[in-house]
């Protein structure tokens, strides 16, 4: 992966795509070969990796939406309260819940939920985000707008992006590039340039989305 791209693994239920994900997360030792960020081997988990996953219940069900980003801020960051809760505020703000800072988990729809995980994670000033399918449980339409949403979070920060997904039409409409897995074992199949990047339904897009069909027929 390349500093500041958004790098999708794409491949059918059971390739391997969350396991490698794992993997560079430092939670799953490689199967072979060896992972590395910055010519560093990857042994275990670090603040420089942080996750999202699919499942909504990832925030602290006991603390607010401001609450949840704080804490993450105090205890891996190590700052004070005064400046916790400005830096929570600003990621609260970017993706857009600046109006439910006082809101529990409970009070949030699943996508609110995905989005206060996401402002956590950014928080945390990590190299690379690593999001395993975060949107695969949403509504189609709910999951459209965050995806709108990831792009634009993602030129306020630039962070390095690994996105998980099975679906091609998320993967071109995402990833700058796009690996392309078989079906179990994974293998991979190839790796995309994407043309289309936030353009899925444009004819580059289409054809970007016949040509991973191809890849995975």
């Amino acid at each position: 992966m390349r500093e500041g791209e958004k790098f999708v693994l794409l491949g059918p239920s059971g390739c391997g795509k969350s396991t490698l994900l794992k993997s560079v997360a430092g939670f799953l030792p490689p199967a072979a070969g060896t992972l590395t960020l910055d010519g560093r081997v990857i042994a275990r988990p670090g603040p420089d990796r942080v996750v999202v996953f699919q499942e909504f219940d990832q925030l602290l069900p006991w603390k607010t939406v401001l609450g949840n980003v704080v804490y993450a801020l105090r205890v891996a960051r190590r700052m004070t309260a005064g400046a916790a809760r400005a830096e929570a505020a600003r990621f609260v703000a970017m993706v857009g819940l600046d109006r439910f800072t006082d809101a529990y988990p409970h009070q949030l729809s699943g996508g609110m939920k995905q989005r206060v995980a996401i402002a956590r994670s950014l928080a945390l000033d990590p190299r690379m985000l690593l999001m395993d399918e975060p949107f695969a449980s949403l509504d189609a339409l709910t999951r459209r707008r965050m995806q709108e949403e990831l792009l634009g979070i993602w030129e306020a920060t630039r962070k390095t992006l690994l996105f998980v997904t099975h679906s091609i039409d998320e993967a071109v409409l995402l990833g700058d590039r796009i690996l392309v897995l078989s079906s179990g074992p994974g293998r991979v199949r190839r790796i995309l340039v994407n043309p289309a990047v936030g353009r899925r339904d444009t004819p580059e897009g289409q054809a970007v989305v016949r040509e991973v069909e191809a890849l995975l027929a």
